[in-house]
């Protein structure tokens, strides 16, 4: 039992309080019997003596106290796979499966040959058996004992240690997808006012918070019932779902309930929101008029609801009279402000009817003649032939938008994840540039061929209540400040992948009178925005795709010539010259070409090449890998025919198309990894140009004028400096400072914070143009990063496709007989496109013995790595004389070189050697389910 007490010992040095178990024979199953009293150890942490005063010698097994934390304050959670008792097959069926969609953890075999997946968890989760039966599946925690690997009849799969979960009881939900009950202590409440309630109780000061997580705030428990302060925090807020959560009672409460234990007044009010509510309010001295569906409600100043009638009776002197009483305003102030609003609420409704009218007719199928109609078709159709489908768009591109080359190229391409189910496809893109420089333009004209809802601006809580179904994309033409936390969390953020959209939930009134809470799922969705802005909120830049639009004279050069030339045509047309301009047939062409544009599975081979390409001295790159590899994606999605298909249905990005999309979006990447907007560059340049005259005494008192320049840490950038500054550049001041500001924010100016307000250098100029203008978000070279990543594609993929030919019931390679029909579809493309230069990849290989040959060529394993990543083919004598020694899964060859072998494999007849452990856990994984075939 010494290699049990070891590993026992090094889960106790953790922090975890550990048991020795003993089994007991039984009739249907084995009996787990503690060999000591270990119930304190629910609330105290094991001592050293009483860890080593188990009776370790007659102990089969040790297992941990689920319910105290380890010394990083961090409990250990357990899914369990187990199929004993009264489990149908359907229920195993479906366990099994649910297996492969938590995250990669250690995993261990059962004494019961089921399975168990280790987590810790930062949240205390309870012990949850109810799904047992019609899942397969439990979780262990809140207190139980869990048996641990080498316990008897216990065995870890692989080499993983736990991952940590925030929270591992919500992942148990999550995968199965079944109801969190502890969301119920808000039941009925609208998160907009449950998220208030949250603000006032931080605000407060009494919860002594610890710490924050990306769904918890954890805090040192504030229940006066359990006496001292923690070690640990015992306490968590959930800050989207709104409910508390005490580790010691194991409890959840609401935030009512939280507020009266702080001894925080709540402010319980009632307020309709959205577009509609903002826009049919009518404010009367100190209480708030507003309608909600043909209901008008008078609110008090402190948001309680004072009276409530039907909007036709609005119109009587009655109903005037009242509201005259009540807000103390005399009767001909409140005429005179109804009538008003009243003939407000019939011109809206009346334009909303129009605009509605117009949206419909803009909807129809626009009719060409035949002719025209032929000719559209023909060059859909030819663009949908070409290998670079993207290129094909090109002059079609340049046609709706000038200039602009690798902008709309690369907007188009995000914009075709809209097309997608999935959320990572979806982006935010925000065009940023002053007033008048083409972003509506770019934006309006690279949105139409979608299906796109296009709104002006929205209000504070207008996207909350706006009909997005159906749309692909979401234009906003206007930013505004919607991107900021004024009044609230903006919503428009959670649009993101990231988040995956929200669920906003709101008050109505039904037919009897009563109120009652209704929710709405808002969906992550590709979202178009323009600014003039320079800084945008910290949280929602880094969910954004940002662009600067072209405000060079060249560019509006191009726009000029553009526009005499579109003119042109469109008094041609209405000569009867032409049928129809360029530009209405570019358009047509785009919106026919998108619309059959059809998402496809399309994986990228050399994730961590790209991954190490990507610059690490910015936080933000982090979030933006993630771009990196959907662009890539999507941009694969215009190149289909030079991928390589994988399977029937998937393709794989060669480096050639991954070299390419990178190009296009290298400028915006590295504008966004060095936090950098074009518009303050011709500031920078114009600050090297800058020089004033200053007198300098030395002394002896005598003065001489000296040149001052400002380009060096520490040159102070005054009023006077300002209007040089803006003179140069044509500017104002006012945007001058803006500008300005824009640098001092990211950290390379400081201020007095005085009016007229001093600027000071914190670098050397050349130092802040090299890191904001000259940043670079890739750093390998075009080739140097084309062999990587043909390097690791080949590696990738060879492993990936023996998998594939497993799971496919193929046999194996046999070259030699001249056989080829062991090869499976996704090789024999391989073969078929190995000439060609566009196609990198050489074909993969097996790394099987093949024991169907009857001669073999050499007397040895694969001669090394090299050659194994080389996709040299190596051939495998039958019997095991090449073989020097075996450990485990390891062997070791007479050649020096060491191999991991599939025991599960060979026991089929099929030996099949990997060259890492890894590649090898990779092929139990995606073959035997993660875990041996005798455990399933």
């Amino acid at each position: 039992m010494a290699d049990l007490k070891a590993e026992a010992f090094r889960y106790f040095e953790q922090g975890f309080n550990v048991v020795a178990i003993k089994y007991e024979e039984g009739k249907e199953k084995v009996g787990k019997k503690p060999l000591c009293d270990w119930g304190k150890w629910h609330t105290q942490r094991q001592t050293i003596e009483e860890f080593e005063s188990q009776n370790w010698d007659l102990a089969d097994a040790f297992a941990i106290v689920t319910g105290f934390p380890n010394s990083e304050g961090l409990y250990l959670a357990v899914i369990d796979f187990d199929t004993k008792g009264e489990v149908s097959e359907e229920a195993k069926a479906k366990g099994k499966g649910l297996l492969a969609k938590f995250p990669a953890t250690q995993t261990e075999k059962t004494v019961s040959d089921g399975i168990h997946l280790v987590y810790l968890s930062k949240v205390k989760p309870k012990p949850i058996k109810d799904y047992h039966k019609t899942h397969g599946l439990e979780l262990i925690g809140g207190g139980l004992l869990c048996l641990m690997a080498p316990s008897k009849g216990y065995e870890r799969l692989n080499e993983f240690g736990p991952a940590i979960v925030e929270d591992a009881e919500g992942l148990f939900y999550q995968v199965l997808g079944v109801e969190d009950k502890r969301e119920r202590v808000n039941e009925g409440l609208p998160s907009s006012l449950l998220e208030k309630w949250l603000r006032q109780i931080l605000d407060s000061g009494r919860l002594k918070v610890a710490g924050e997580g990306s769904n918890y705030i954890y805090c040192h428990c504030p229940l006066p019932t359990h006496g001292t302060e923690d070690k640990h925090p015992s306490f968590a807020i959930h800050k989207a779902k709104f409910y508390a959560y005490c580790f010691k009672e194991d409890k959840a409460f609401s935030l009512k309930e939280l507020a009266g234990v702080l001894g925080v007044k709540l402010q319980e009010e009632f307020a309709p929101e959205g577009e509609k509510a903002e826009k049919n309010v009518l404010r009367l001295g100190n209480f708030k008029l507003q309608v909600v569906e043909g209901d008008v409600f008078l609110f008090e100043a402190n948001g309680k609801i004072r009276d409530c009638f039907r909007l036709s009776s609005l119109t009587k002197e009655a109903t005037k009279k009242r509201l005259s009483n009540i807000t103390k305003l005399d009767i001909e102030t409140v005429n005179s402000l109804v009538s008003e609003f009243l003939f407000k609420l019939k011109t809206r409704k009346e334009g909303e009817e129009t605009r509605k009218e117009e949206e419909e007719e803009q909807e129809k199928e626009q009719v060409f003649d035949e002719e025209i109609e032929k000719a559209i078709e023909e060059e859909v159709k030819r663009i949908c032939e070409m290998d670079n489908q993207l290129e094909g768009l090109k002059p079609h591109l340049d046609v709706v938008v000038v200039g602009e080359d690798d902008n709309k190229k690369a907007i188009l391409v995000l914009e075709a994840g809209s097309k997608f189910k999935e959320l990572d496809k979806k982006q935010i893109i925000i065009l940023k540039g002053m007033e008048g420089g083409g972003k509506t333009t770019l934006a309006s004209n690279l949105t139409a061929p979608f299906k796109t809802k296009t709104v002006g601006r929205f209000t504070e809580h207008a996207l909350e209540y706006s009909d997005l179904k159906g749309y692909e994309v979401l234009y906003i033409k206007e930013l505004g400040s919607m991107d900021m936390d004024k009044q609230g969390v903006a919503s428009i953020k959670f649009l993101s992948c990231d988040d995956g959209g929200f669920v906003v939930e709101y008050t109505v009134r039904d037919d009897a009178g009563r109120f009652r809470t209704e929710q709405k799922r808002i969906p992550a969705m590709t979202v178009i925005s323009t600014t003039t802005r320079l800084l945008l909120d910290s949280q929602f830049e880094r969910r954004a795709w940002l662009f600067n639009v072209d405000e060079s004279e060249q560019q509006t050069e191009r726009i000029k010539k553009w526009k005499a030339w579109i003119g042109q045509q469109k008094d041609e047309v209405k000569l009867g010259i032409r049928k129809i301009t360029d530009y209405d047939f570019s358009r047509e062409v785009l919106k026919r070409f998108i619309g059959r544009l059809q998402p496809q599975k399309i994986i990228i081979p050399f994730r961590e090449t790209l991954a190490e390409a990507l610059t690490s001295k910015v936080l933000r790159v982090r979030g933006d890998i993630d771009k990196l590899y959907t662009f890539i994606e999507l941009y694969g999605l215009f190149n289909l025919k030079r991928l390589m298909k994988i399977k029937e249905n998937v393709y794989a990005v060669t480096p050639e198309i991954a070299v390419e999309a990178l190009n296009i979006i290298l400028k915006p990447l590295a504008n966004m990894l060095g936090g950098a907007d074009e518009r303050v560059k011709p500031l920078i340049n114009a600050l090297k140009e800058v020089q004033t005259v200053k007198d300098e005494y030395d002394e002896e008192g005598r003065k001489r004028e000296v040149l001052e320049t400002y380009v060096h840490a520490g040159a102070v950038i005054d009023k006077t400096v300002r209007e040089q500054l803006a003179v140069k550049l044509g500017k104002s001041e006012k945007t001058v400072r803006a500008y300005l500001n824009y640098l001092e924010e990211k950290g390379f100016l400081s201020s007095d914070n005085k009016k007229p307000k001093t600027y000071t250098l914190l670098y050397p100029l050349s130092e802040i143009e090299k890191k904001l203008l000259e940043a670079s978000a890739i750093s390998e070279s075009a080739d140097n990063l084309r062999d990587k990543l043909e390097k690791e594609a080949q590696k990738w993929l060879k492993t990936r496709l023996e998998i594939l030919r497993l799971q496919e019931g193929k046999n194996f390679l046999r070259e030699e007989c001249g056989e080829k029909e062991g090869l499976t579809k996704s090789e024999n493309i391989l073969n078929e496109k190995q000439g060609e230069k566009q196609k990198i990849f050489s074909p993969p290989q097996s790394r099987i013995s093949n024991p169907c040959l009857d001669s073999f060529q050499g007397d040895s394993a694969e001669r090394s790595l090299e050659n194994r990543q080389n996709g040299k083919l190596t051939r495998f004598p039958m019997g095991e004389e090449w073989i020097i020694k075996r450990e485990d899964s390891k062997v070791y060859a007479k050649d020096g070189s060491v191999m991991f072998q599939c025991e599960l494999c060979a026991r089929q007849g099929k030996p099949m050697f990997f060259a890492t452990k890894h590649d090898l856990d990779l092929h139990i994984r995606a073959i035997h389910g993660g875990y041996p075939d005798y455990v399933r």
